[in-house]
């Protein structure tokens, strides 16, 4: 499977479900409550898996170093394909996080490429998070991108919960379910897009360094798997290093 032309996605920085469906990390050596400390955190992935499609057809690394300012945060992320392909894709992408009770409220706005040959692609985005209690979570993760003169979204809910099964180690799980209202281009449009299901293990190895283990399913829906498309297994590691 070639990368699809005209396909512009969100990829979550870790290549698993999106970070602010979770509860924020316990963590010491976490980016938040740290004002202006910058993170290095880096990844690989089997596949580039969004919106139900493997989109590479093969694994990747990730780079994304980051930095916090109070309810800020920039991030800049480079993701290229491991298996020799001529495939790349850079984001500059800055977050304003902001929480409110049990509600934590992002919105954003990231500016992506995707090499070779894209002009650039202006999304905006709003995920909100509400926390029933110190484990179980729930939300929303809207987001559209900005191309041939109109805009096309795509719409998520999620709920999960996290548990810190000893003082270095957390288990987080969710599931996700996504519509796609074009967001995704040409390949599928309209329809439900897929359910998916996230397990991720993060460990703190010491105070300024974190490991997190992760593995996903993305179920394929209604218009993926009518065109035999999506029911995808992909894993990775990432490594974030807090400076």
């Amino acid at each position: 499977m070639e990368r699809r032309p005209g396909v512009h996605h969100e990829l979550p920085e870790s290549g698993a479900l999106p970070e602010d469906g979770r509860s924020p990390s316990p963590f010491p050596g976490g980016t938040r409550g740290r004002q202006g400390v910058p993170a290095l955190p880096d990844g690989w992935a089997s596949k580039y898996e969004c919106e139900g499609l493997d989109l590479w057809d093969g694994s990747l690394c990730t780079f994304v170093p980051e930095i916090q300012y109070r309810e800020w945060v920039g991030k800049i992320w480079y993701g290229v394909s491991t298996d020799h392909r001529n495939h790349a894709e850079l984001k500059y992408r800055l977050d304003y996080v902001k929480e409110l009770g049990n509600w934590t409220v992002m919105p954003w706005y990231e500016h992506s490429f995707v090499f070779p040959g894209d002009k650039g692609i202006p999304r905006p985005g709003l995920k909100t998070t509400y926390r029933f209690s110190d484990r179980w979570f729930a939300g929303t993760d809207l987001y559209w991108q900005y191309n041939n003169h109109t805009f096309r979204g795509y719409y998520a809910a999620f709920a999960g919960l996290h548990e810190e099964i000893a003082d270095c180690v957390r288990v987080d799980a969710t599931i996700r379910y996504g519509y796609n209202g074009g967001y995704v281009g040409p390949v599928v449009h309209h329809g439900s897009n897929a359910l998916d299901y996230n397990l991720s293990f993060t460990f703190r190895a010491s105070s300024r360094l974190t490991v997190e283990l992760f593995t996903n399913f993305s179920q394929a829906l209604t218009v993926i798997s009518q065109k035999g498309l999506g029911n995808d297994f992909y894993y990775g590691i990432n490594l974030k290093y807090t400076f």
